[in-house]
């Protein structure tokens, strides 16, 4: 999965996902932020694809969609169906909950840092 996800195919991510009614909800956190909380808060309301690390991969519609991997934190309850990205969120702790709007430089620097580091792809041997 690693490998085809290198290979341009996807990236994966520090997140948990919820499908809330075929809206894909993406919660990017480092370790401690709330990840596995925010699956826990959504449980019996949405479908929780993982509380640890999702895939995001381009689909034919022009959309990113997010997929369930088979690594989970401690929340065990995942599915497997994939689910449109229509929000991103970056978890933070504080002593308020706030919604900050991110965009430009900004959103994509909290995107990569929350990306795990992918090994570069492996060489196409040579034809000649």
């Amino acid at each position: 999965m690693v490998s085809l996800l290198a290979r341009g195919r996807g990236l994966l991510m520090h997140a948990c996902a919820i499908d809330d009614g075929g809206r894909g909800y993406l919660f990017a956190g480092n370790s401690t932020h709330g990840k596995t909380t925010i699956a826990r808060l959504w449980e019996g309301q949405a479908r929780i694809l993982n509380d640890d690390r999702i895939a995001l991969r381009p689909g034919e519609d022009g959309r990113i969609w997010l997929y369930c991997t088979p690594w989970h934190g401690e929340y065990d309850q995942i599915t497997l169906r994939p689910v449109p990205l229509d929000k991103l969120f970056f978890l933070r702790h504080s002593p308020q909950n706030t919604l900050t709007p991110r965009a430009g430089a900004a959103a994509a620097s909290m995107l990569l840092a929350r990306c795990f580091p992918m090994p570069p792809a492996w060489p196409t041997p040579s034809t000649s």
